[in-house]
């Protein structure tokens, strides 16, 4: 008896674990280069508890905007360990992975109380491919949960070149969940 209230406590108990305690609306702006994808430029707007936290930590004098020390301090404490799930971008040319090893060009802001991350993320140089590309941004841990809520193509007449739908995906141990998927054709 005590082993199956010991099983029921640890079922409950992971499934009161299995959701996200982050919430990111995300916009992305896939840059063409030519017949290929140079990269994505991100946009992520915070949860509103977690950006007067962050918010709170960073803006030093609390004036409502990040000064280039706070903004450093921001990237350095807040931003780079995402580099350790790659940016939670996960991209692929068919099935085959794309590695997204690096962002540039990170500027922090706060808008109307909101924390806001911009920044982009290179790919390599792709041939012309007939296979679709396809992005999605999600956290397989399932702490934070994103949202994309626009895309947009660089230069904006490649936005046709652009779908967007949602494909199940498995989360590090707590199944399958819904995730906005951005598919690329070239």
């Amino acid at each position: 008896m005590r082993k199956q209230i010991f099983v029921i406590i640890l079922l409950f108990s992971t499934l009161i674990n299995a959701h996200p305690h982050l919430f990111i609306d995300a916009e992305i702006t896939v840059v063409f280069s030519g017949k290929s994808v140079k990269g994505f430029i991100h946009r992520w707007s915070f949860d509103e508890m977690f950006s007067s936290s962050m918010i709170a930590e960073f803006d030093h004098n609390k004036d409502g905007k990040f000064s280039l020390a706070e903004r450093a301090k921001l990237k350095k404490e807040a931003f780079e360990y995402t580099s350790e799930q790659d940016y939670f971008t996960h991209a692929h040319i068919g099935k085959k992975p794309i590695p997204i090893t690096t962002a540039t060009d990170f500027i922090p802001s706060i808008e109307k109380g909101v924390l806001i991350y911009r920044f982009f993320t290179p790919i390599p140089t792709l041939a012309h491919t007939k296979e679709k590309i396809t992005l999605q941004i999600f956290d397989d841990t399932y702490y934070t949960s994103f949202q994309l809520k626009k895309i947009t193509a660089q230069p904006a007449n490649r936005k046709k070149q652009l779908q967007q739908k949602q494909m199940m995906i498995d989360t590090a141990g707590y199944g399958k969940i819904p995730i906005d998927t951005l598919i690329i054709t070239l």
